[in-house]
C-alpha cells in the first residue's frame, strides 16, 4: 500500500474522536457571526472584511505578481474609487477603496520580511535603510506628541503619518522582493500600457473639457468630491486663466491635473531611461513615441513647476547616458509637439508666456505661503504637529474631523518643517538625495538593460522631485510615492541584482 494513501473503507476523520466535533464548533460560530451581520445590517462591512482578506492573501501569496499588477492599479487608483462611489453611492465602499493599496503594501512589507527570516541569512543593510527608518520613526513618535500647538487630533496625527511616511514603506519592498529579470520587464512595460491610456484620456479631456466635465458631473463626480473631503475640487478639468482666455488643464484617470504631472515625472524618466538603453529597432521606436507622449501629456496639464522638474530630470539622463543624438531627436519632437500646441490652442507665444511670470496669481500666492510658512518655522523648530500645514488639515476640516487650521503650504520641505521640525527637513532631503545619487551611480555599472532603464529613471525622477518639492506637496500623490519608491528599493541593489543575473544566465548556459 502505498505512504500517505488512505486504506479503503477508512472513515473520513481518521484522527481522534474530537476532530470533527471541532470542526462543527468552527462552523457553527462562523455561521453565527454571518447571521449576526446580517442582522444589524453590516453586510457592506462583512464583504470589506472579505475583500481586505481575498487582497491580504493575493499579496502574500504572489508578492511579484501583486507587484506587477499595482503597476496597473495604482495609476488609476482614484478613478478605482470614483467608480465604485457611483456604482454604490456608499461612503464605507468609498473608504475602502481608498485604503486598499495600504492593506497590500503592509502585507508585502510583512512578507518581505518573512522571507528574509527564512533565509536564514542577515540581510545587506545600505546607510539608506537606515536613514529611510529613522525617518519613519521620528514620524511615529510625532503621532504620540501632538507638537507645540496641541491642536491636532489622533485621527488628523494618523492621516498625516500616512501621507508623510507610509510610501516609505515601498522602498523595503523593491528591497526585499525576489526578483528576475523578466519580472522587471514585465513591471516596466506594464506601466508603460496602463501610461498610454492615461494618455489617450488625458488628450481627450483637453480636447472636449466641457464634454468631460458634464459626463463625469452627470456620474456624480460632484457627490465624490465632498464625500472625499476636496469640494474644491469639484470641476474635473481644470482651467488656467490667460489674458487671451482659458487653457484647459487634463486630469485623466487621476482625476486631478498636479497629481497626472507628478506622475509624468516619474514617467518621462523611465520613458527616457528605455528610450537610451534598448537598442534594437521596433523596440527603440515604440519607447521614443512613449518618452514624446510623456512629454505631451505632462504639457496637457499645463503644470509649470512640474514641467521645469521633469525637463531638468531629463536633460540629466541626457548627460548621463551620453545619449545626445537620441537627446536631440527628442528634443526635436518637443519642438514639433510645442508647436502643434501653440497651433491648436489658439493662443500666441507671448500669451503662453505668462504661464511663466512670476507675478501671476497663483505664482504670487505660492510665494506668499513660503513667505509665512517660513516665518512660522522660524518661530516653531520643532514643528508644530502633524496635520498643521498640511492638505491632511483641509481634508479634515471638510470631513469634520479636524481641529486644525485649515490651511496648507505649498511646499513639501516647509510642510515637513512645521509638522516635525528642521531634522525632518535634513533626514528627508538625505534620503531623497541617497536614493537619486544610488539610481545614477548604479545606472554606470549595471549591464542589463531594463535594470539600466530603471536606475535611470529613478536618478532623472529623485531630481524632478527635489525640485518639484520646492513648490508642491509633491508625496502627498501616495499612488505615485508608491510606484517611485518600489523601484528605489530595486535600484539600490540594482549591481547586485545583474551580477545573479549574469552568474544565472551563465548557470543556465
Amino acid at each position: 500500500m502505498a505512504v500517505g494513501r488512505v486504506p479503503y473503507g477508512r472513515p473520513p476523520f481518521a484522527g481522534h474522536w474530537s476532530q470533527p466535533l471541532a470542526l462543527a464548533a468552527c462552523a457553527g460560530f462562523l455561521g453565527l457571526i454571518l447571521f449576526a451581520v446580517v442582522a444589524s445590517g453590516q453586510v457592506a462591512v462583512l464583504l470589506g472584511l472579505v475583500a481586505a482578506a481575498a487582497l491580504a492573501y493575493t499579496a502574500w501569496r504572489w508578492p511579484m505578481q501583486t507587484v506587477i499588477a499595482l503597476m496597473v492599479l495604482l495609476p488609476i487608483s482614484r478613478f478605482l474609487s470614483f467608480a465604485a462611489f457611483t456604482a454604490t453611492d456608499s461612503t464605507t465602499v468609498l473608504r475602502a477603496s481608498q485604503t486598499w493599496k495600504d492593506v497590500v503594501l503592509a502585507v508585502l512589507v510583512i512578507r518581505m520580511v518573512h522571507d528574509a527570516f527564512l533565509r536564514r541569512q542577515a540581510p545587506r543593510v545600505h546607510f539608506l535603510d537606515l536613514l529611510v527608518v529613522f525617518y519613519i520613526l521620528l514620524v511615529a513618535a510625532y503621532v504620540i506628541y501632538p507638537g507645540d500647538e496641541q491642536q491636532s487630533s489622533r485621527t488628523v496625527r494618523l492621516l498625516a503619518f500616512r501621507q508623510d511616511a507610509f510610501y516609505l514603506l515601498a522602498y523595503f519592498v523593491g528591497r526585499g522582493l525576489t526578483i528576475s529579470r523578466e519580472h522587471l520587464r514585465q513591471m516596466l512595460l506594464t506601466l508603460a500600457g496602463i501610461s498610454v491610456v492615461i494618455a489617450a484620456v488625458a488628450v481627450w479631456q483637453w480636447a472636449a473639457p466641457g464634454m468631460s466635465n458634464k459626463l463625469f458631473d452627470k456620474l456624480g463626480y460632484s457627490e465624490f468630491t465632498e464625500a472625499v473631503g476636496t469640494p474644491h475640487e469639484a470641476e474635473l478639468v481644470r482651467s488656467r486663466l490667460l489674458a487671451g482666455g482659458e487653457l484647459p488643464r487634463a486630469s485623466s484617470l487621476f482625476l486631478a491635473d498636479l497629481g497626472l504631472a507628478f506622475y509624468q515625472i516619474l514617467l518621462i524618466p523611465i520613458a527616457a531611461g528605455l528610450f537610451f538603453s534598448v537598442r534594437r529597432g521596433l523596440s527603440s521606436l515604440s519607447s521614443g513615441f512613449l518618452l514624446l507622449l510623456m512629454i505631451g501629456t505632462m504639457g496637457l496639464t499645463v503644470a509649470r513647476a512640474p514641467a521645469l522638474a521633469a525637463i531638468a530630470g531629463l536633460a540629466l539622463l541626457i548627460l548621463a547616458s551620453r545619449s545626445f543624438l537620441r537627446g536631440t531627436w527628442t528634443a526635436v519632437g518637443l519642438a514639433a509637439m510645442a508647436l502643434v500646441f501653440v497651433l491648436v490652442s489658439g493662443f500666441s507665444p507671448s500669451q503662453l508666456s505668462e504661464l511663466f511670470s512670476s507675478q501671476e496669481s497663483s505664482a504670487l500666492a505660492h510665494t506668499e505661503l513660503i513667505r509665512r510658512s517660513t516665518e512660522l518655522l522660524q518661530a516653531n523648530p520643532l514643528g508644530l504637529g502633524l496635520g498643521n500645514g498640511s492638505h491632511v488639515s483641509i481634508l479634515a476640516n471638510n470631513v469634520g474631523t479636524g481641529s486644525v487650521p485649515a490651511w496648507a503650504t505649498e511646499t513639501w520641505y516647509l510642510q515637513l518643517g512645521l509638522e516635525m521640525g528642521v531634522a525632518a527637513i535634513f533626514l528627508f532631503c538625505a534620503i531623497l538625495l541617497g536614493v537619486t545619487a544610488a539610481g545614477l551611480i548604479a545606472s554606470f555599472h549595471v549591464r542589463d538593460q531594463w535594470l539600466r532603464a530603471l536606475t535611470l529613471g529613478v536618478a532623472g525622477a529623485g531630481t524632478g522631485f527635489i525640485l518639484v518639492g520646492v513648490f508642491h506637496p509633491v508625496w502627498a500623490a501616495v499612488q505615485v510615492a508608491y510606484i517611485f519608491w518600489i523601484f528605489a528599493g530595486i535600484s539600490v541593489r540594482a549591481q547586485q541584482l545583474d551580477a545573479e543575473w549574469d552568474r544565472t544566465q551563465e548557470d543556465s548556459g
